[in-house]
């Protein structure tokens, strides 16, 4: 089981080890930076569940654009600022990237308040594992070509797909989240004529470059690719829970000397066109990935309706993965409010011109959100202006179990709260949203 993960990002040597010392404390692998420029490089390298930030007023611009990147890395990391700026602009910059806790020092009396902040930050932290997917398979695979995928897997691994996932799990859950190779078009390499396969990845967990191969049955497993330089034997545990499933073949997980420059940037695919698995059976002509259908939901060449997201602050990182997986499926305009409003803005007003401006408003259904008054208003406009029109305007996402609205009980609503679900439900909200203009 991995541990918690924690970057320190302050300048002065004294009281970063005091941070770490608290860290550790709380039994937290504690990495530590001094520049800008060691911490972007850290962030790059792995995902932290929380990060402590300090912003004094000469260092306040680097602690913005180290919260900037976290918002962007969109990794569920809970941020803690401690600032001793008297600038206005450090709380209203730093709560629009997210930031979890804003913490004034003078208001700090002992460690035990720090160890507070970062005990709450950890207990709040839901890491964001696979992007813009719920679940491993999907994002190594691509939605549009999951089914390819699994396949080879299946038929590689000699098993059934309850069993792969089991596999594929217990493979990787001392190394996500993981980052693919660039410019490369599979995640994995399946040789059907050996019962291999073999990929390179970069773990966030470890901060390293893995490789990983695995063979069916008796075969032997593959030899790392000429571009891979294993430098230390890595699998024993995982080889060990891979027995419990009674899985008749191996696998080896090895560290390698791949830069993190060979690897994507983020969790985020930048495109999900490309075809993601190569084996040696070339998959049916007939069948294209469904960014390549002309006829299909959510390939961008058919317009959609506008669509206001409403949600409240905990259920944030589900709403900008799903905000960022419907742009990127052709939906232009998703209203969210980080991404709307701006310094001097009115709060209320803008909001209330996004919900006007927006043909259709769904709710991000959960316990934290149908507790928010803000998240209730919302609802409340939005009905009022479906009977008033007429038309569906309001779209439940059920994003986690919940006690419903009365008047909501009768609507179908989308179920995104598992991995099984959530395409389904993607594709379902992506046809209501086709535009009818």
């Amino acid at each position: 089981m991995q541990k918690n993960r924690v970057l320190i990002f302050q300048a002065a040597n004294t009281d970063r080890a005091k941070l770490s010392a608290i860290a550790r404390l709380a039994d937290c692998e504690v990495d530590s930076a001094a520049t800008k420029a060691d911490a972007l490089e850290k962030l790059r390298c792995r995902t932290y569940h929380v990060a402590i930030i300090d912003m004094p007023t000469t260092f306040l611009n680097e602690g913005l654009e180290c919260l900037e990147y976290i918002s962007r890395l969109n990794e569920g990391t809970r941020s803690i600022v401690l600032s001793a700026s008297n600038d206005i602009r450090a709380p209203i910059e730093a709560f629009k990237q997210g930031v979890f806790e804003y913490v004034i020092r003078q208001d700090i009396r002992s460690a035990e308040d720090i160890e507070r902040f970062l005990t709450a930050g950890l207990k709040r932290c839901e890491l964001n594992l696979y992007g813009e997917f719920n679940s491993l398979i999907p994002y190594l695979a691509y939605p549009e070509m999951s089914v390819y995928f699994e396949h080879a897997l299946i038929n590689v691994l000699g098993t059934n797909h309850t069993a792969m996932v089991k596999i594929m799990d217990t493979l990787f859950e001392d190394l996500v989240p993981v980052l693919r190779q660039r410019q490369v078009t599979t995640s994995f390499v399946f040789d059907k004529t050996q019962n291999t396969l073999q990929g390179v990845f970069w773990s966030k967990s470890l901060g390293q470059a893995v490789w990983i191969g695995m063979s069916a049955g008796d075969a032997a497993p593959p030899m790392p690719s000429a571009n891979v330089q294993p430098i230390g034997f890595l699998s024993e545990l995982t080889r060990e829970r891979l027995l419990r499933h009674r899985w008749p073949g191996k696998a080896e997980i090895w560290l390698a000397s791949n830069a993190r420059t060979d690897f994507e940037e983020t969790l985020f695919h930048p495109t999900a066109s490309r075809m993601n698995v190569l084996v040696s059976a070339r998959a049916p002509t007939e069948v294209r990935p469904l960014a390549q259908s002309a006829d299909t939901v959510g390939n961008g060449t058919l317009p959609y309706d506008d669509l206001f997201l409403s949600h409240t602050h905990a259920d944030k990182p589900f709403v900008r993965r799903l905000k960022a997986t419907l742009e990127r499926k052709g939906v232009k305009k998703v209203w969210i409010d980080e991404a709307e409003i701006m310094i001097g803005d009115s709060l209320l007003q803008k909001i209330e011109e996004g919900l006007k401006r927006t043909r259709y408003i769904a709710v991000v259904l959960s316990p934290e959100s149908m507790s928010s008054k803000w998240v209730r208003k919302e609802l409340e406009i939005a009905m009022n202006r479906e009977i008033a029109s007429g038309q569906v305007v309001v779209l439940p996402l059920l994003y986690k179990p919940c006690d419903l609205p009365d008047f909501l009980k009768g609507k179908l609503y989308g179920d995104f709260t598992s991995p099984s679900s959530y395409r389904s439900s993607l594709n379902t909200l992506l046809r209501r949203l086709k535009s009818k203009q």
